[in-house]
């Protein structure tokens, strides 16, 4: 396993309630962290303590193979983990895509993707998990597949203010989206692009959680596409974020 995990339990903003999760935060030696920002975010806003698995790397080491080696079986043993926790507890299938990893929401979302009472809770859980989301290269086809959906009321993936910035964008509209060199030979794009040249480029050259491709060339493609052929635009993690449905009939 290389260099040896260490749990810490720690405090954090003054918490006053207990760590709200099954599975700890994992975080690199400098507490920077890799999987489970979602989880500290909830853990602020409701003055609790956070627990970390502390890795033996710090950030320089995220590229490392022996990292990557080292967080997906940590991650495997937390997702077994929390399973059986799930199974025991009985717990319903709106709590279990809350408190599963990020790099496990979608396809919780996938499992449970007939179960929601209704179209607009269909839509509105999809944007959810999908910007809580990370690593989804495996999931690509199956991500498009939901997004393509007929279901009605498809406005709900998106805030008020989303619908509106996305309504006062011109008609003609240039979207950037960073890949894999494999990806742009096959022309089956993911859906995930950018108003921001920058954020393309971090995601083909500094973005470290793209485990999947790690080793491989990437590039920066862009298109112009027309208004209308935007899915969705979300604003949740700051990065002028474009949903678009590549080369799909």
């Amino acid at each position: 396993m290389g260099k040896k995990n260490k749990i810490l339990s720690k405090l954090r903003d003054k918490g006053k309630n207990p760590y709200p999760f099954i599975n700890p935060i994992i975080v690199t030696s400098e507490l920077g962290i890799v999987d489970g920002q979602h989880r500290f975010e909830v853990c602020k806003r409701t003055n609790s303590g956070v627990l970390f698995v502390i890795l033996a790397y710090t950030h320089n080491d995220l590229k490392n193979e022996n990292f990557i080696r080292e967080l997906r079986y940590l991650q495997e043993m937390q997702r077994i983990a929390l399973e059986e926790w799930f199974v025991k507890n009985n717990i319903s299938y709106l709590d279990q895509l809350q408190q599963c990893s990020s790099v496990d929401r979608m396809a919780k979302f996938i499992e449970f993707e007939n179960l929601f009472e209704s179209d607009k809770k269909y839509w509105e859980e999809l944007a959810d998990c999908y910007n809580l989301s990370d690593n989804n290269y495996k999931l690509a086809s199956e991500i498009k597949r939901l997004f393509s959906s007929k279901r009605a009321n498809r406005e709900h993936l998106m805030l008020d203010n989303e619908v509106r910035f996305l309504n006062s964008l011109p008609e003609v509209v240039l979207i950037y989206r960073g890949m894999s060199t494999e990806e742009f030979e096959s022309n089956n794009f993911g859906i995930s692009w950018s108003l921001k040249k920058r954020v393309a480029e971090k995601y083909a050259n500094e973005y470290y959680h793209n485990y999947d491709t790690h080793g491989v060339a990437h590039t920066v493609v862009e298109l112009k596409i027309t208004r209308s052929q935007i899915v969705a635009y979300f604003s949740e993690r700051n990065e002028e974020e474009i949903i678009y449905l590549h080369n799909t009939n």
